[in-house]
């Protein structure tokens, strides 16, 4: 569990990043699960 929550939050901060450079700022976490598909 504590690995999950790691990788949760390493994902976030990719999130964060990529929002960053794309500059979007509103991120529905409907839309999550093609950001991880793209990040990976």
């Amino acid at each position: 569990v504590e690995e999950g929550i790691k990788i949760s939050q390493e994902l976030i901060d990719k999130i964060r990043k990529f929002k960053e450079v794309t500059g979007i700022h509103i991120f529905p976490l409907r839309d999550m699960d093609l950001v991880c598909r793209l990040l990976n």
